[in-house]
């Protein structure tokens, strides 16, 4: 959804509260939740943007790291967990891993 179909649409919601407080001076429940739907609408797609933004920037850095993010693959298949030290040797390059199977027995390098 566009920026102006969305404020197109929160401006729809909000049509009919502004019009009771218009014409009656006051607003109705129905009215106060069209602003609650409104509200709820515009942070969903204001979430939802943020998201999308993340997910990107996060594949890049996956993009750009990607032996990084290969080494450390192949030796949580093998051991699931790995502590801080040797995610740090994998991740630096400090520590191979050429398989799964080597993970246990890995060499500094």
């Amino acid at each position: 959804m566009s920026r102006s179909e969305l404020m197109d649409r929160i401006k729809g919601l909000l049509g009919g509260r502004a019009a009771e407080e218009l014409v009656l001076g006051e607003v109705s429940t129905g009215a106060e939740n069209d602003l609650e739907r409104a509200t709820a609408h515009a942070i969903n797609e204001e979430v939802k943007s943020l998201l999308q933004e993340l997910y990107a920037e996060a594949k890049q850095i996956l993009t750009e790291h990607r032996d990084e993010l290969d080494r450390v693959t192949r030796a949580l298949l093998e051991q699931e967990t790995l502590d801080e030290g040797t995610f740090q040797r994998l991740f630096s390059g400090a520590m191979e891993v050429s398989g799964p199977e080597d993970v246990g027995s890995a060499t500094d390098s």
